[in-house]
C-alpha cells in the first residue's frame, strides 16, 4: 500500500482483496490488514507529497516554458487546495487513480501537512476497509471484484456531481 500510494503500480484492489481472502482461511488478521494498509498508504502519500513539494518550482518552471502551461492554473490549484483540501484529499483518497496521485499536487500546493495526513487516513480507511471486506466475503466471486471499481467510479462520480450542483449554487 505504501507502493502504491507513491505511483509505483501495485493496485489496492489487487493487493486487499487477496489479503481479505488471506483473513478468511486464516492466514492474516483481518484487523492488522485494515491497519497495515492504512498506514501504508499514510506513508506512501507522505513521501509523495514531500516530493511535490520540492519538485513544485522546477516543474512548474519546466511545464511553463515546453509545455506552455498558463501560470493562471497553479495559482488556482494552490486556491481549490487552501478552500477544499480537505473534500479533495478525503474524496481523492476513494477514487481509483486519483487516489495515488492526490498526494502530488496537495505537495505542490503546499497543503496543510497535519490536515493532508488526517484527510489521508480518513479517506484510506474506507477504501482498505471496503476492499479488504470484499475479498473476505466475496473473494472467490472474481467477476465482482473485477467491476468494483466501476462501482467505486460511480458512486464518486455521483458525488463529485452533487457537491459540483451545491459549490455552483
Amino acid at each position: 500500500m505504501t507502493a502504491e500510494s507513491m505511483l509505483i503500480p501495485i493496485p489496492s484492489e489487487i493487493v486487499m482483496p487477496l489479503a481479505g481472502i488471506l483473513a478468511k482461511i486464516g492466514s492474516l488478521n483481518i484487523y492488522l490488514i485494515i491497519t497495515f494498509g492504512t498506514v501504508g498508504n499514510l506513508i506512501g502519500s507522505t513521501i509523495l507529497y514531500f516530493i511535490g513539494k520540492y519538485v513544485r518550482n522546477p516543474f512548474v518552471e519546466f511545464a511553463v516554458k515546453y509545455f506552455r502551461l498558463n501560470i493562471k492554473y497553479v495559482k488556482l490549484s494552490d486556491d481549490l487546495f487552501d478552500k477544499h483540501g480537505s473534500s479533495i484529499i478525503f474524496f481523492g483518497r476513494i477514487m481509483p487513480a486519483i487516489r495515488s496521485i492526490i498526494s502530488l499536487p496537495a505537495g505542490f500546493s503546499r497543503m496543510n501537512l497535519p490536515k493532508f495526513g488526517l484527510y489521508t487516513l480518513l479517506g484510506s480507511i474506507p477504501w482498505n476497509l471496503s476492499l479488504t471486506l470484499i475479498g473476505f466475503y466475496l473473494g472467490t466471486n472474481k467477476s465482482f471484484i473485477l467491476k468494483f471499481d466501476y462501482v467505486i467510479s460511480a458512486l464518486t462520480f455521483i458525488i463529485g456531481i452533487y457537491y459540483l450542483i451545491k459549490y455552483i449554487k
